[in-house]
C-alpha cells in the first residue's frame, strides 16, 4: 500500500502519536523543566524533574514503537527515510532512558560533587 492510499484515520493516528511524542518532549524540555528549576530553591529538588523526562521517554518509546511498526508494515524495514528517522529517534530515546538516566542516577546517589562528571550527561 503506498503512502497516498492509507486510510485517513490511520494517517491522523500517526500524526497524533508523533505530536504526543515530539510535542511532549518540547513541553517538558523547554517549558516544564526550566520553570521547575527557576521556582524551586534547591537544585537537588529541581533535579526531580528527571521523572518528567522518564515519563516522556516511555511515552516516546511506546509511540515510536507503534509508528515504526506501522512504517515497517507499509514500507518494509528499509522502506524509506521515515523508517530511518523513527528508528534513530527510538534509539536515542532508549539510550537516554536506559543508558544516560541510570548513569546520572548512580552519580546523583553517590553524592558526587564532581560537576563535570554530572554535567556531561545533561549536555548529551
Amino acid at each position: 500500500m503506498s503512502g497516498s492510499q492509507i486510510h485517513p484515520a490511520y494517517a491522523a493516528g500517526e500524526r497524533v502519536l508523533l505530536a504526543l511524542w515530539v510535542g511532549g518532549m518540547w513541553v517538558i524540555g523547554f517549558m516544564a523543566a526550566p520553570v521547575i528549576f527557576s521556582v524551586l530553591e534547591r537544585r537537588s529538588q529541581a533535579g526531580m524533574a528527571g521523572h518528567l523526562f522518564g515519563a516522556i521517554s516511555y511515552l516516546g518509546l511506546g509511540c515510536g514503537g507503534v509508528l515504526l511498526a506501522g512504517q515497517w508494515y507499509r514500507r518494509g524495514p528499509f522502506g524509506g527515510w521515515r523508517v530511518g528517522v523513527l528508528a534513530a529517534m527510538l534509539l536515542l530515546a532508549a539510550v537516554g532512558e536506559f543508558g544516560l538516566e541510570p548513569f546520572m542516577d548512580t552519580v546523583r546517589s553517590a553524592g558526587a560533587v564532581d560537576r563535570a562528571r554530572f554535567a556531561w550527561p545533561h549536555g548529551v
